[in-house]
């Protein structure tokens, strides 16, 4: 929609909130999603490969557990054009995405972590035309309580600042957890355990970072296993009523 862009999906963590147990990764936990006009269940991970596709991702890094081989085994057979990666170090969510772009080429990235999609295409298509605008483009939900998020503060169409669960919130926009990034970020990325502080530094820098606002209901994430449940009926909702 957008023009070739790099795909960056992180999914290399062990889920410890999901209630699995170490029996099957959260990102393979099925949503529904509608495919050539059917209802149809997919892994969660399929869904944030195929939105990537569906937006112009032409080339999709995925970051994996070297111990994952359910994930690895069903990327390979069902997504060949995505290449593999691995963290064998669980050091943070920054690093993996560090270590992704060790594999990324091009001046930005879309980044999708592995547990966690918009529902409606469009939306994701929205956020890669604001980051063909600006060095950075995040995806914006109000939320009730931002402490469990990152928070964005913003001034009109600009991002002033970031921060990673902040104790006295400076707003009540939380950061779904897909980005329009620079590559040069990964520079910001050493030693850290977390991407916000870094997207924060780059802001701080002089990069300019927009934003697409969406609604709460928008945003899926299996993350945890109370909410899968609800994750599972709006995704049946938004794919029996169909809006891309």
């Amino acid at each position: 929609m957008t023009g070739s862009m790099y795909g960056l999906v992180t999914a290399a963590g062990l889920g410890t909130r999901s209630g699995l147990d170490g029996k099957l990764r959260k990102e393979l936990l099925p949503v529904y999603d509608r495919r050539d006009g059917r209802l149809v269940l997919r892994p969660m991970i399929d869904c944030v490969i195929t939105r990537m596709l569906q937006v112009g991702c032409e080339h999709v890094v995925c970051v994996l557990d070297p111990n994952d081989t359910c994930t690895e085994s069903y990327v390979s057979r069902n997504f060949p054009e995505c290449e593999i990666v691995f963290q064998r170090e669980k050091t943070g969510y920054g690093e993996a995405v560090r270590i992704g772009l060790s594999r990324v080429k091009g001046s930005k990235f879309l980044l999708n972590a592995g547990d966690g999609i918009l529902l409606k295409t469009r939306s994701l298509a929205s956020l890669m035309e604001a980051g063909s605008r600006a060095d950075m483009a995040l995806c914006l939900m109000e939320v009730d309580d931002p402490r469990r998020y990152g928070v964005a503060v913003v001034d009109g169409e600009r991002v002033t600042g970031v921060e990673e669960k902040p104790h006295t919130p400076k707003s009540k926009l939380a950061m779904c957890a897909v980005y329009v990034l620079p590559t040069s970020i990964r520079s910001k990325l050493a030693g850290r355990q977390e991407l916000t502080p870094a997207i924060d530094e780059a802001i701080r820098g002089g990069l300019a970072c927009t934003y697409v606002r969406v609604e709460r209901e928008d945003w899926a994430s299996v993350g945890t296993k109370e909410s899968y449940l609800d994750v599972l009926r709006r995704s049946y909702d938004s794919s029996t009523t169909f809006s891309p």
